[in-house]
């Protein structure tokens, strides 16, 4: 590059350089910029499956966050303060994600998760488990696969993660 442009007195300082550019290569595209902007961390949406989340509260917020840094595309099942956290924080995440209003009734909230989990081709669900809710989770949900990452933890521990 500075044989190429000789001629216009072009010199880098590798110590204190005045610009700093970053090249990111990627198959067979080179992308350039000038800053660098710090993400949530974790793995690229998409490269690790796609969850239906039961998102009815902070837990289940967090559970799905959680999967999403896993690198989980989600669609989220709502009730009461879950659509406002997926609104505010999970949307934000994944802009191309879909919220699905959930049923009232548990069975046929169930019924939803599971049908919405088929049409997406789902790799599975997140919900907002206690340690004792898991086997009753198994007989509803049968032998689809079923992520619970906040399962050991306490309501605090979960709003102090959630903080961070």
């Amino acid at each position: 590059v500075l044989a190429r442009f000789a001629d216009r007195g072009i010199s880098v300082d590798l110590e204190s350089p005045t610009v700093e550019l970053f090249v990111e290569v990627r198959s067979n595209r080179a992308y350039l910029s000038e800053d660098r902007m710090t993400g949530p961390g974790g793995l690229p949406l998409g490269v690790a499956g796609r969850v239906v989340a039961l998102v009815d509260g902070l837990r289940g917020a967090l559970g799905a966050y959680l999967l999403m840094k896993r690198g989980c595309r989600a669609r989220w099942v709502t009730r009461s303060e879950g659509a406002d956290l997926v609104a505010s924080v999970l949307a934000r995440f994944d802009p191309t994600g879909r919220s699905f209003p959930g049923e009232e009734d548990e069975e046929a909230r169930a019924r939803q998760i599971a049908e919405i989990a088929d049409a997406a081709h789902a790799d599975g669900i997140v919900l907002p488990l206690a340690v004792e809710g898991f086997p009753g989770a198994r007989l509803i949900y049968g032998e689809r696969v079923i992520f619970s990452p906040t399962i050991g933890w306490t309501d605090r521990e979960v709003e102090e993660r959630w903080a961070r």
